[in-house]
C-alpha cells in the first residue's frame, strides 16, 4: 500500500501545545523543582569532567561579587529557590552559559574580556541569571524529551510496516528542529529584558549591557541574517534593537535607587557611541579621501575617545605609514589613523570628518574597504561600521 501524508494537525498538534505552555509546573512543583535543579548540577558536572575551574584572579574576584549582588534583586528573590552557583572556566571561549537549576557558567575568555568592569560582568551574569528565572534550560530539556518521545513512536510504527510514518518522521524533523531554534531565539530576548532590569535594580546602569554586547561582537562578529536564521541566538544587532524597548524602564529603576551613578556597585556608566551614517569620495586636488559621517556620544563628559579608520584589501589590513597625520598607537591594536577627542559634555552628536592623503597608504593598490569604529579611552571598541569602499586618487 502507498504510503500518504499524515494530517499535520495530528502530528504537530502534541508538539504545539507542549512548546506554548512549557513548563507545567503546578502539579508537583518541589519534585519538577528538584529535577530541574538535578539537570543543572549534571550538566555541571559533566562539563567539568574534562574542563578546570578558575578559582583565582582580579576578574574572577570581580564576576563573582557582581554575582552575589546580582542574587539579592527582588527578581531573583520571586523566583524559586534555585542553589545559584556561578563556575569560570579555564579556556578562551567568549561565551556564558545558564544551566538548569541555578548552573551559570562562564568562559575564561569572557572573563577576561570583562575583565575587571562590575557593570560589564552585570551586563552577563544578569542575563544568565533571567535565563535561570525563566526556567529556559529546562524548557528546552523538556521540549527535547517530547520530540523524542514522538520521534520513537514513529520509527515504531515505521518498523511496523506504516509507510506514513516516514513522513511524520520528517516533517517532526523539520518543524521540531526550526521550531526549537526560533524559541530559542525568543527566550534570548526575554533573558535580556529581564536581565536589563535586574542589572538595574543591583545599581548597574543598562549602559553597561550595549557595551558589553558590542565588545562580544567586536571579537566575535556578527550573524548574517540568513545565518540567524538558522541560529539559536539573534543577531547582536537585533538584540540591542530589541533591548532597548526596556531601556527606559530599566533606567528609571537604576536612577529611582541610585541618584549619584558614581555612588553605585557599577559606578560611572560607559561611554556608549553610535555611528549614524558613513560615506568617502576623493578628493584629486589634496590627493586623499575623504570620509564623512555623524556620530552621537553620550556618558563622555571629561573622557577620550578615538574614531578610527581600518583599511583592507581582499579582507586583509592595510598599513597606514608611520608618519601618517594623527597615527598612533591605541591599547596595543596596532597603527590607526583617526583623530583623539576629550568631550566636554556629557551628551554630543557631531560630524566627523577624516581626511586621508593617498601617500600614507602602505599599498599601491586604490580601491580599499574600510571601516570606521569608535574607541574609548583604553582601546577597547564602543562602535563599529560595516565596511565601505574607499577610492583613493593616484
Amino acid at each position: 500500500m502507498r504510503g500518504s501524508l499524515p494530517d499535520s494537525r495530528h502530528l504537530l498538534r502534541p508538539l504545539c501545545l507542549l512548546l506554548l505552555s512549557l513548563p507545567g509546573f503546578a502539579q508537583d512543583g518541589g519534585r519538577v523543582l528538584e529535577t530541574e535543579v538535578g539537570l543543572g548540577l549534571n550538566s555541571r558536572r559533566t562539563m567539568l569532567v574534562n574542563r578546570s575551574e578558575l578559582t583565582t584572579g582580579r576578574e574572577v574576584e570581580t564576576g563573582r561579587k557582581v554575582f552575589q549582588q546580582l542574587l539579592t534583586t527582588s527578581f531573583v528573590r520571586a523566583g524559586d529557590a534555585f542553589p545559584y552557583q556561578l563556575t569560570i572556566l579555564d579556556g578562551d571561549e567568549i561565551n556564558a552559559v545558564s544551566y538548569a537549576g541555578g548552573q551559570i557558567l562562564a568562559e575564561g575568555g569572557i572573563a577576561r574580556l570583562m575583565n575587571r568592569s562590575p557593570g560589564l560582568w552585570a551586563a552577563i551574569l544578569s542575563h544568565e541569571i533571567a535565563h535561570t528565572l525563566l526556567h529556559h534550560h529546562f524548557r528546552a530539556h523538556l521540549r527535547q524529551e517530547v520530540i523524542r518521545e514522538q520521534m520513537s513512536h514513529y520509527r515504531q510504527r515505521q518498523a511496523a510496516g506504516d509507510a506514513s510514518a516516514t513522513w511524520a518522521l520528517l516533517a517532526l524533523q523539520l518543524s521540531g528542529g526550526l521550531a526549537g531554534l526560533k524559541l530559542s531565539r525568543d527566550e534570548e530576548h526575554e533573558a535580556d529584558r529581564l536581565g536589563l532590569l535586574m542589572m538595574a535594580e543591583a545599581g548597574y546602569h543598562p549602559d553597561f549591557a550595549i557595551a558589553g554586547f558590542r565588545r562580544i561582537a567586536s571579537r566575535t562578529g556578527d550573524l548574517s541574517k540568513l545565518r540567524a536564521f538558522f541560529a539559536t541566538h539573534p543577531r547582536w544587532e537585533t538584540r540591542e534593537q530589541r533591548q532597548m524597548k526596556a531601556y527606559d524602564e530599566a533606567r528609571a529603576i537604576f536612577e529611582a535607587n541610585w541618584p549619584n551613578a558614581a555612588k553605585s556597585p557599577g559606578g560611572q556608566p560607559p561611554v556608549v557611541a553610535t555611528i549614524l551614517g558613513v560615506a568617502a569620495e576623493k578628493t584629486r586636488a589634496d590627493r586623499a579621501a575623504l570620509i564623512r559621517g555623524t556620530l552621537h556620544v553620550r556618558n563622555a563628559q571629561n573622557r577620550t575617545i578615538f574614531v578610527v579608520v581600518r583599511f583592507f584589501h581582499r579582507g586583509q589590513p592595510v598599513p597606514v605609514a608611520t608618519d601618517a597625520p594623527e597615527s598612533y598607537q591605541i591599547g596595543g591594536t596596532g597603527l590607526e589613523t583617526g583623530f583623539r577627542a576629550t568631550l566636554t559634555s556629557a551628551s554630543e552628536t557631531t560630524g566627523i570628518a577624516l581626511t586621508i592623503p593617498t601617500a600614507v597608504i602602505g599599498i599601491r593598490e586604490r580601491s580599499l574597504r574600510a571601516r570606521l569604529s569608535v574607541l574609548d579611552g583604553e582601546g577597547n571598541i564602543v562602535d563599529s561600521t560595516r565596511e565601505f569602499s574607499v577610492d583613493f586618487p593616484e
